[in-house]
């Protein structure tokens, strides 16, 4: 009995320490995209986008993706599905056929690891794509 009560306590704090990162890494990711928005304006969500006209791919950690277009509009995407696999400094890619990037879409998330080559840290299923523009002055 003594034995499962310590393999009990052992796994709360376990358990507690993991949960104390993940929620560090989503306030991170929070503040991140807070600033990446802040004197911005949003409009109306778009289910696609051309992410081949995309300056620049931002991860926030567990919070988002962001595609930087060339008009410096920012489309910013929180998906629906595996937000926890989300980490800044991941590469996204991803299958499609067509040019356009959906919601509902799936994108891969590669480790850029060391050396040897990227290794497949996860998946998302895209939610809707918020674009936010400069405010005007």
């Amino acid at each position: 009995m003594r034995k499962l009560l310590q393999g009990v306590v052992a796994a709360a704090v376990v358990a507690a320490a993991f949960g104390a990162s993940a929620g560090e890494l989503n306030a991170r990711g929070e503040r991140s995209l807070d600033r990446t928005i802040n004197g911005r304006v949003a409009s109306q969500p778009v289910s696609c986008i051309d992410p081949r006209r995309a300056v620049s791919i931002e991860i926030m950690d567990r919070t988002a993706i962001v595609y930087r277009m060339p008009d410096n509009k920012l489309y910013v995407n929180r998906p629906i599905l595996g937000v926890r696999n989300l980490d800044h400094e991941a590469i996204v890619s991803w299958n499609n056929v067509n040019t356009a990037l959906c919601s509902q879409d799936f994108v891969h998330l590669y480790d850029r690891g060391g050396e040897g080559p990227f290794m497949l840290s996860g998946s998302v299923r895209l939610g809707q794509f918020v674009p936010y523009s400069p405010a005007q002055r």
